[in-house]
C-alpha cells in the first residue's frame, strides 16, 4: 500500500487514447497490474483512458489522493 501519496491526472489533447498520471506510483502500478508507459518528456505515466476508471477506483481504495488536472475526455 502506498499511504499518503497523491496522484495527479491530466488530459492529453495530443493523445486521445491516453491520460497522463503523475506521482510516485511506479511500484503501485506494478503491484496492481496496471499497464502504463513511462513518458520521460512529460515525466509521468501514460494510462489508457479505458483503464482510467479502474485506476482511479483502485487509487481511492488504497488511500491515494486523486487530483484531476485539465480535461480528461
Amino acid at each position: 500500500m502506498v499511504g499518503m501519496t497523491a496522484m495527479f491526472v491530466y488530459g492529453m489533447p495530443d493523445s486521445p487514447r491516453y491520460a497522463l498520471v503523475k506521482g510516485r506510483l511506479r511500484d503501485w502500478l506494478c503491484e496492481n497490474g496496471i499497464p502504463a508507459m513511462w513518458s520521460p518528456p512529460l515525466r509521468g505515466w501514460r494510462v489508457r483512458l479505458d483503464r482510467l476508471g479502474d485506476v482511479l477506483a483502485l487509487a481511492e481504495r488504497d488511500g491515494i489522493r486523486v487530483h484531476m488536472k485539465g480535461a480528461v475526455q
